[in-house]
């Protein structure tokens, strides 16, 4: 093989690595993005939740803050 062929084998297979390695990030970031935009919804449902709850239950009376 003339060094010509073995440097183009040796760039396609650096660049085919380095595409692998930018496809690998950019889809753990997705993903990383999708868990945060999960848990944030899910923190904004349980707050939404309380404050419903809290809404239902009327204003807290003097007696009942003392008891909790």
């Amino acid at each position: 093989m003339s060094t010509l062929m073995v440097v183009w084998i040796l760039l396609c297979a650096l660049c085919f690595g380095a595409g692998l390695a930018w496809s690998w990030r950019r889809a753990r970031r997705r993903l990383r993005v999708r868990m945060e935009e999960a848990v944030d919804g899910e923190i904004r449902q349980q707050i939404k939740q309380e404050v419903l709850r809290h809404l239902q239950d009327g204003p807290i009376t003097d007696n009942s803050q003392a008891e909790r």
